[in-house]
């Protein structure tokens, strides 16, 4: 008799853990839903910003080099060139004043395209208007409709909130199923001691993934250096060369 009382109530608890399941389900649903319209919402409305992004990256660089050409380059540490003060002096005031020019430069560019920039942008927008308008009104209904299921839930007495989570009901009810326990209570500890094991192993696995990471940034920064600093070598050798060569002619000229 104590048996089948036993059997009756946790067929009544899986009964109704079965329906709290679905309506989990269907709101994990609905918040993935909203969660999508919100960022088709929010690429809609950058969509004018990131068409002037295009628009620009393709325009501005080739404008600033038509109106004052290539930036000049810092002398590299192994030039000789940079340990002379006038050389170096004239290096460092060349890139100066490319710098105000390229300033100036950039301030004109969106003065002449100004209204080129402008029919950009409401173009964009009136295209991506109507259908703003309809996910705006689909988000509004969600929310309002997550938020009365979220009232509904905290007002449940019989299970904690904190495992109002699809997976972990889909867990507990397997668990009173297969008689692995035999209350609503065991269950949940049973799904606290696997998720606490879970968090470790994550945990031990996250510190391998770092330690793996740092070890091949370390090995890629070295070889990097070394490729970085005999290119160089190689550079500052063909220059002293050329210089080499420069000043034979102008020996055996004179």
């Amino acid at each position: 008799m104590g048996e089948d009382s036993m059997c009756k109530s946790n067929d009544d608890v899986i009964e109704q853990l079965d329906q709290l399941l679905r309506d989990v389900r269907q709101y994990e649903s609905e918040a993935s839903q909203l969660t999508e319209i919100k960022q088709r919402i929010e690429l809609l409305e950058n969509s004018s910003k990131e068409k002037l992004k295009s628009f620009d990256e393709e325009y501005l660089p080739n404008y600033i080099k038509e109106h004052i050409g290539e930036k000049p380059k810092r002398f590299s540490q192994y030039n000789p060139k940079r340990l002379i003060k006038k050389f170096n002096n004239e290096n460092i005031e060349n890139i100066e004043r490319y710098e105000r020019e390229e300033k100036a430069a950039v301030k004109q560019y969106y003065a002449e395209f100004s209204l080129k920039r402008s029919k950009i942008e409401s173009t964009e927008q009136r295209k991506n208007e109507k259908e703003l308008l309809g996910l705006k009104v689909l988000s509004s209904e969600l929310i309002d409709h997550l938020n009365w299921a979220e009232e509904q839930f905290n007002r449940l007495e019989y299970f904690p909130k904190k495992y109002l989570k699809s997976n972990y009901l889909q867990k507990i009810i397997d668990y009173l199923k297969d008689f692995r326990a035999d209350s609503l209570k065991e269950a949940i500890n049973i799904l606290c001691t696997e998720i606490e094991f879970q968090e470790e192993f994550k945990q031990l696995h996250t510190k391998l993934d770092n330690i793996e990471e740092m070890l091949e940034d370390l090995q890629d920064h070295l070889t990097e250096n070394i490729e970085t600093r005999l290119d160089q070598v190689e550079s500052d050798i063909s220059y002293l060369g050329s210089e080499i060569n420069q000043l034979r002619n102008d020996i055996t000229t004179t």
